[in-house]
């Protein structure tokens, strides 16, 4: 079942979570894409081959793959009979107004922008896939005081994924271009004091001063 997390200011969803079931019987899948989340992939059971882009990665029970907006990525070949992932889905709103206060915004840049190259692959051993199972328990034995505990740790994980899958060295060249990244943010401070109208895009693009394109 798949469950979208709100905030009462907006009607954008943080984030959404849901398990999925992929059986080694069904034909592989192929490349896929979606858009406008970025995507984190928990293996809860089995094993086989995940591809992200143009890697591939042999993946084993706790392992996680970070995946951004239209970035191909799919599961062509499963050793065990069946796989389990759990999968959270973060929508960018979330990344630039919450997660806005807690990480840098050159750091975001990098993890929501396609053809920066970032780490997508996070082993066992790095104890991120630990933390996801917890957040996993909590998901499915939710109730009223479990969704704010649920958002915490959502957020403190986002917070320490910045830190891992962006190059120190990217990072830096990205933020030695300010300009876009203000544009940017400018851009969604225009859509959070305006979301209870009707806008366009050329009324952002002139809030923000970009090109409507």
């Amino acid at each position: 079942m798949r469950k979208e997390y709100f905030t009462e200011a907006s009607h954008q969803p943080l984030f959404s979570m849901y398990d999925t079931l992929k059986k080694k019987s069904i034909n592989p899948s192929r490349h896929h894409k979606h858009h406008p989340e970025l995507e984190i992939g928990f293996i809860a059971e089995g094993n086989g081959i995940y591809t992200v882009g143009d890697k591939s990665f042999d993946f084993k029970p706790g392992d996680v793959f970070f995946i951004r907006a239209n970035e191909p990525h799919c599961i062509p070949s499963i050793t065990s009979e069946e796989v389990i992932a759990f999968v959270i889905r973060i929508n960018w709103y979330y990344m630039w107004n919450i997660c806005a206060d807690y990480i840098d915004a050159a750091k975001i840049h990098t993890m929501i922008t396609s053809g920066i190259p970032i780490n997508s692959y996070f082993p066992k051993e790095s104890g991120i896939g630990q933390r996801i199972e917890e957040i996993r328990k909590l998901f499915r034995d939710e109730n009223e005081s479990t969704r704010f505990e649920i958002k915490r740790r959502i957020l403190n994980l986002l917070i320490d994924i910045a830190d891992s899958v962006t190059d120190p060295a990217i990072t830096e060249s990205v933020q030695k271009a300010p300009a876009h990244i203000g544009e940017i943010q400018n851009a969604v401070d225009y859509i959070n004091k305006n979301l209870a109208k009707q806008i366009t895009l050329d009324d952002i693009a002139h809030a923000a001063s970009m090109s409507r394109s």
